[in-house]
């Protein structure tokens, strides 16, 4: 069928009517619609029916007298601060209420007041309960700041993420001294444990770029677990950064065999102790290679790794020296006899696992003999395995750093409230307390806000 044909015909004979123009007198001027600018949304933003707690503080007694005239100050009105505050569940408003008082005689001599206690962050309108929540839930608890906001807004506290990321920032920098402080006792110390781990960064560029942090244990004591834990940030993972912070280490070196711990334990004063946990892992993990080689390498890790935990049951450096000497010298020299011969033998392929396994030990076997001579050696670095943990798991919920420049105050916060978490300190109650104080704290005692010592304090 021919489908234009089928179309019904349309009727052009019929006039075409103009629809009639509207006369001068009649045409309306429509008004001009002003469009209204999108209203922004507020950074900070508090309910009005949040409960209130208030506190008074007065100015004291003996402050209350004219200096000029000798008469009782006159209370004119109340000088009232509320800040947002926070209890684990619930939020509230901290009022305190200090009252003002001039004289009735000498107004010129101004107002007598009462000082308002110490805060963290200047002319924040947040306690300091607030900005710990914040930290504990980033820091402790993992969660990235969109999750914190979150939470926040759940109980219709709305605060912008670029306010939360500011608040950390700043309180960071007012616990790198602290982070300082460990660092040098960590420094000054006869043992440290240190490893490392990648976090990324947004650079100035497009993308992200690779950075690195780096965690040091130590400190005094003489047990199995030092107490300081420090993380450092460099933005790329070249030797330098760690060289450089072991520059004035002496004494007992744990730690993998990444290149620069290798480097620092050429030198005379280092005593490097290989970690034996990495060396049992390449073992275990096999699933090729000479099956009565890996048997007889796995059990005699086990009975060192036995015989150790004995070790540590020991109160003095001296008794765990002749402990190893007796039960674990005759398991550890078995096991590199067993490595050596098997290596010697020249028949490994030269790109397997079952070779890269053994050749980790057999390279360093000046090395892993170390803890026989020292009480105070650990045969295993999972104490900075450990401390590298929960940043792991916080990478895998906030990815990244916001800036390059965030790496000086996150490794700042995870040095002092993973200590914390270390000594079984409550990160919440340690920095309520300590927060407040740090500003004002002297310098030169300024240890005594360190974790461990705060804990003794108390």
């Amino acid at each position: 069928m021919d489908i234009v044909a089928a179309q019904p015909e349309l009727d052009l004979a019929l006039p075409i009517e103009p629809e009639p123009a509207p006369s001068p007198e009649k045409a309306e001027v429509q008004p001009h619609e002003r469009k209204s600018k999108k209203r922004q949304p507020k950074r900070f933003e508090i309910p009005d029916d949040l409960p209130v707690e208030e506190t008074v503080l007065d100015v004291p007694e003996e402050d209350r007298i004219c200096l000029e005239t000798g008469k009782p100050l006159v209370k004119i009105r109340d000088e009232v601060s509320d800040k947002l505050a926070f209890r684990p569940g619930y939020f509230f408003i901290k009022r305190t209420i200090r009252p003002l008082y001039v004289s009735q005689d000498a107004p010129d001599n101004g107002v007598t007041v009462a000082q308002l206690p110490p805060q963290p962050l200047t002319n924040s309108r947040v306690d300091v309960s607030v900005l710990v929540a914040v930290l504990v839930m980033k820091f402790v608890d993992h969660l990235p700041l969109y999750r914190i906001q979150r939470i926040f807004r759940r109980s219709e506290i709305a605060i912008e993420r670029g306010t939360l990321s500011s608040w950390v920032m700043q309180l960071g920098m007012l616990l790198c001294p602290l982070a300082d402080l460990m660092r040098s006792e960590i420094l000054a110390g006869e043992r440290l444990f240190t490893d490392s781990t990648g976090l990324r960064y947004i650079a100035s560029g497009p993308g992200c770029e690779k950075g690195v942090i780096w965690v040091y244990c130590g400190g005094p004591g003489g047990g199995k677990d030092p107490p300081y834990l420090v993380y450092d940030f460099s933005l790329d993972g070249t030797h330098e950064q760690t060289l450089k912070y072991l520059r004035s280490f002496r004494g007992l070196l744990h730690a993998d065999a990444h290149g620069a711990y290798q480097t620092s334990a050429v030198r005379s004063d280092v005593q490097w102790q290989v970690c034996l946990a990495h060396a049992r892992r390449k073992f275990t993990d096999l699933q090729s290679g000479d099956i009565a080689c890996r048997k007889q390498v796995i059990e005699d890790f086990g009975l060192l790794f036995k015989a150790e935990r004995e070790v540590w049951k020991l109160q003095t450096a001296g008794e765990r020296l002749a402990y190893r000497q007796a039960h674990c010298k005759p398991i550890i020299d078995r096991l590199i006899a067993t490595i050596t011969e098997r290596v010697e033998q020249g028949t490994l392929l030269p790109k397997s696992k079952f070779r890269a396994a053994l050749m980790y030990m057999y390279k360093r076997k000046e090395h892993v003999r170390t803890f026989l001579s020292d009480g105070n050696a650990v045969i295993e670095n999972n104490l900075a395995e450990r401390t590298i943990k929960p940043l792991v798991i916080g990478r895998k919920n906030w990815m990244f750093l916001g800036s390059a420049s965030a790496g000086l105050p996150t490794a700042a916060i995870l040095s002092v409230v993973q200590t914390c978490v270390h000594l079984k300190i409550d990160p919440s109650a340690y920095l309520n307390d300590i927060l407040p104080r740090i500003k004002t704290h002297p310098p030169d005692r300024l240890a005594e806000l360190l974790p461990d010592r705060w804990q003794q304090s108390r």
